[in-house]
C-alpha cells in the first residue's frame, strides 16, 4: 500500500516496510491489515516475511547484526520500538520514546539513532541515555555517514536536508 524505508537484512535480501497508509482528500488514512514487512531475495523473488497490526504502520527498519534482528519504528502514534527476528510471528517492544518515527539507524558502537514527527526530535539512544537534537520539522528517514559521522535529515515540509553532526560519544561515568 505505502512501501517506505529498506535495508539489508543478515541474509542479503532486501526488507522492505509498508506503513499501510494511502492519501485521503488532504492527509494520509491508514488501510487496517496493511501492516507487511517484505523481503526480496537475490533472484527478485518478493513474499511477506511479516505481517501484523503489532508493527503500528511500520516505518523505518534497519538491521542489527550483532543481535541478529531488524529494529523497526512505527509512524503510528504508539510510543515503541520494535524489534523483530525473521521467522518470529511478532515484534517485541524494546523500548519506548515519542513516536510518530520515521528514520532509524543503528551506529557500529549500538547508539540508536531515530528520527520523529511527534516532537521534531533526533533521538540518539545509547543505553539508558538519550539526548535529542530539537526543532526539525517534519524529519523524515535518514542517511548516516560513518566516515564523517553525519546525519542527513529530510524535513519534508521545508523542502530542505539538513546535514547534521553526529555526537560523540558519552564516556562511562
Amino acid at each position: 500500500v505505502f512501501l517506505n524505508d529498506v535495508c539489508v537484512g543478515g541474509d542479503g535480501a532486501l526488507y522492505i516496510t509498508d506503513s499501510g497508509m494511502q492519501p485521503k482528500g488532504d492527509a494520509m488514512a491508514h488501510v487496517a491489515g496493511a501492516d507487511r514487512i517484505f523481503r526480496i531475495d537475490a533472484a527478485h523473488h518478493a513474499t511477506i516475511a511479516l505481517a501484523s497490526d503489532s508493527l503500528h504502520w511500520p516505518n523505518g527498519i534497519t538491521w542489527d547484526a550483532s543481535g541478529k534482528r531488524f529494529i523497526v519504528v512505527p509512524y503510528d502514534k504508539v510510543p515503541q520500538i520494535l524489534a523483530w527476528r525473521p521467522g518470529a510471528p511478532q515484534p517485541v517492544i524494546i523500548g519506548y520514546g515519542s513516536g510518530q518515527y520515521d528514520g532509524v539507524e543503528l551506529l557500529a558502537d549500538r547508539r540508536l539513532i531515530l528520527t520523529s514527527w511527534a516532537d521534531s526530535t533526533i533521538s540518539i539512544r545509547d543505553g539508558n541515555v538519550r539526548s535529542a537534537i530539537r526543532e526539525l520539522p517534519s524529519p523524515a528517514d535518514i542517511g548516516i555517514d560513518t566516515r564523517r559521522m553525519h546525519i542527513a535529515v529530510p524535513l519534508l515540509t521545508k523542502d530542505r536536508v539538513d546535514i547534521i553532526t553526529i555526537p560523540a560519544r558519552k564516556a562511562a561515568q
